[in-house]
């Protein structure tokens, strides 16, 4: 009896063995490009990567106050063959209570087709204590007619108002703290 369980386990080692040298080999899909065997790839091969090669940021100039302008810097780039622009803009999305000072430019034309950078300074006009959420978007549309965008986002919160939603903060020894919100309830 035992000489047949041994023999039985010794097919079953053998055939998964056997079975493991035989299948196809699987392998990472983040190689690293130094890699002989992505380098062997023909020219005409295209590469999945995920990250967008334009990128905007608002950076705050000023404390924002109630009444008063909130300055923004504007820094945009793309980091893309000119050749392959068709035209680039900014684009602003403000709270509907919240509206843009007079004396900042029009961002819409702070990159063109050649020019890789660009700033511009947006100034907003705070109402009141509220939270307000501002939105720079860059959108560069390219000769092959699609179009890539990115978005910055900053937040003005004199008051200190908290989120919608959010019902409570935890903070740990360090000082860091996490926000915690109300789930919504969905039935199928």
């Amino acid at each position: 009896m035992t000489v047949r369980r041994l023999t039985a386990i010794g097919a079953v080692l053998f055939a998964v063995s056997a079975g493991g040298a035989l299948s196809p080999r699987i392998a990472a899909q983040n190689r690293s490009p130094e890699d002989p065997r992505i380098s062997s790839l023909p020219p005409s091969a295209t590469r999945c990567d995920i990250s967008l090669p334009i990128r905007v940021e608002l950076t705050p100039l000023n404390q924002p106050e109630e009444g008063k302008v909130a300055r923004f810097s504007v820094d945009a780039e793309f980091l893309l063959d000119p050749d392959l622009i068709e035209s680039s803009w900014v684009e602003y999305d403000l709270p509907a209570r919240v509206r843009r000072s007079a004396d900042t430019s029009d961002a819409r034309g702070i990159l063109g087709r050649a020019r890789r950078t660009g700033r511009a300074e947006l100034g907003v006009i705070v109402p009141n204590r509220q939270r307000y959420e501002i939105r720079a978007r860059l959108l560069v549309r390219l000769t092959t007619g699609q179009t890539l965008a990115q978005t910055a986002v900053r937040q003005i919160n004199i008051g200190n108002v908290p989120p919608e939603g959010m019902i409570g903060r935890i903070v740990d020894p360090d000082g860091n703290e996490i926000q915690v919100y109300q789930g919504v309830t969905v039935r199928d």
